[in-house]
């Protein structure tokens, strides 16, 4: 009976902690927002060459939707 209870209760404590706070839409600038659909907050890409004929690309890219 203490393990569900448990883990009902360690779920619950963690969905507050699920978004990150650099991601939050409101913490987005007036100025950024106004006449936009959405906002990209991070495009990262990475390209790591591994040998002559084989190479490792990564892309990251975050994006705000605002409608």
């Amino acid at each position: 009976m203490r393990l569900p209870l448990f883990l009902c209760s360690f779920l619950v404590l963690a969905s507050f902690y699920a978004q990150e706070e650099m991601y939050q839409a409101l913490s987005l600038d007036l100025f950024l927002t106004k006449d936009a659909n959405a906002v990209v907050r991070l495009d990262a890409m990475k390209i790591e060459v591994v040998s002559d004929h084989s190479m490792v690309y990564e892309v990251k890219q975050v994006v705000t939707c605002l409608e």
